[in-house]
């Protein structure tokens, strides 16, 4: 599982930052096809998600399974 920060949220894909990011900061690209949308959904700029998944194969972007959001009481839901 990865600690990320959303950048940019989309229909099927999102972009985001590695927490905690150190310098270089490479923006990682999340595919969620193979997610529920119900998990995704209500993705924002700035959220802290949880991703877990495996790297796809070109290495370019990870392939979600399963996303979680940090609710900011120290605990990672499912529930958008």
């Amino acid at each position: 599982m990865h600690r990320l920060r959303c950048m940019f949220p989309s229909k099927d894909s999102v972009k985001a930052l590695p927490l905690p990011a150190r310098p270089p900061v490479r923006i990682v690209g999340i595919g969620l096809m193979q997610t529920d949308q119900s998990t995704y959904r209500g993705l924002r700029i700035g959220d802290r998600v949880l991703i877990e998944g495996t790297l796809a194969p070109d290495r370019r972007h990870v392939i979600a399974r399963d996303i979680c959001r940090d609710d900011s009481r120290g605990a990672w839901t499912q529930s958008f």
